[in-house]
């Protein structure tokens, strides 16, 4: 049935964003629900909880490929930490940029640096200091 109300969506011209998504499964769910039951039921879902990270945008062929570099899910005891992307930079002289990230949370702040490696993205380099 899931696929059925997204290709319905889409035939009409319909965006289907991540928030609808969520209200579209919730309802899907719970059946018959009133609407707070609803925004309780997206509320309590994991892809609902704020997060924080890097995603990177590349070309793949012909596609445009986004890959999440590092997140962060929900606050913890202290807080959320801030990504910050800080250089693109050839950090081991192989004439390929790397992508370097600074990392701050209330307990602890690191540098972390990214190479693409395989097709894949690898942490090449991760210091910092705190928790």
């Amino acid at each position: 049935m899931t696929d059925d109300w997204r290709l319905r969506l889409r035939e009409k011209g319909y965006r289907l964003t991540p928030q609808r998504e969520l209200i579209l499964q919730a309802v899907e769910r719970l059946g018959h629900a009133t609407p707070d039951e609803v925004l309780a039921e997206v509320q309590n879902t994991e892809a609902a909880k704020p997060y924080s990270g890097v995603l990177m945008r590349r070309l793949v062929g012909d596609a445009v490929v986004t890959e999440a570099l590092d997140l962060e899910k929900g606050p913890d005891d202290e807080g959320l930490g801030t990504y910050k992307l800080a250089y693109f930079m050839d950090l081991n002289g192989d004439g390929v940029m790397e992508v370097v990230v600074y990392y701050d949370h209330p307990k602890s702040m690191v540098t972390m640096a990214y190479a693409l490696e395989g097709g894949k993205w690898k942490q090449v380099l991760n210091c910092g200091c705190g928790d």
